[in-house]
């Protein structure tokens, strides 16, 4: 979970140090092309950072999976009971567990928005034309941008599914030996 905190701070500095890059001195050093291609070279770093995001949620799911299945975590059961009993209710103004994922998607949403319009916003400041391609590319990175978001927000349910079932096999074929093992772990705990 670090590494993923990670990114999104490494995502929002990234952000920070592009877009003080875009901004110029003065309206004479202000070049609409050159802030647009920042602003899409930016959004692929991070769609890309993105992307890392939701590989390591992956990579964590399978270890919090195998942890669960073989009993190794009193934690990891107690949460996942946590979770399933949903102990908040869901209603207008009433809380709901949402983890880690939804606060950074939302970082990362707003990041993205933030980097595909600050050309534009910065040529309606400084009274210039955007170059024709400029909102056009724009608009369709936003579109892919967002499409991205709503695809990564959290895992398919058939691929916890999957992962959990499979731990499950392995655990239960695992050799007597290792078995034994797992049970003098958890009676350590």
């Amino acid at each position: 979970m670090n590494q993923r905190f990670l990114l999104t701070t490494y995502a929002i500095t990234v952000f920070g140090v592009l877009v003080a890059w875009l901004v110029p001195r003065s309206r004479t050093d202000f070049f609409p092309e050159a802030a647009f291609l920042v602003s899409y070279a930016l959004t692929g770093i991070l769609i890309a950072l993105l992307w890392m995001h939701y590989v390591l949620l992956w990579w964590m799911r399978v270890l919090t999976c195998y942890l669960d299945e073989a009993g190794l975590s009193n934690w990891e059961m107690h949460f996942k009971q946590y979770r399933n009993e949903q102990p908040y209710p869901k209603g207008p103004n009433e809380h709901e567990y949402i983890g880690q994922s939804i606060p950074q998607l939302a970082i990362f949403r707003g990041l993205g928005v933030l980097a595909i319009v600050t050309p534009s916003v910065m040529c309606l400041l400084y009274l210039l034309p955007p170059p024709q391609w400029g909102s056009l590319g724009s608009l369709l990175l936003l579109l892919f941008y967002e499409r991205s978001l709503s695809q990564w927000r959290e895992l398919p349910k058939s691929y916890v599914d999957s992962v959990r079932q499979h731990w499950r096999e392995i655990v239960r074929n695992s050799p007597k030996e290792s078995r034994d093992a797992h049970k003098m772990i958890r009676n350590l705990s």
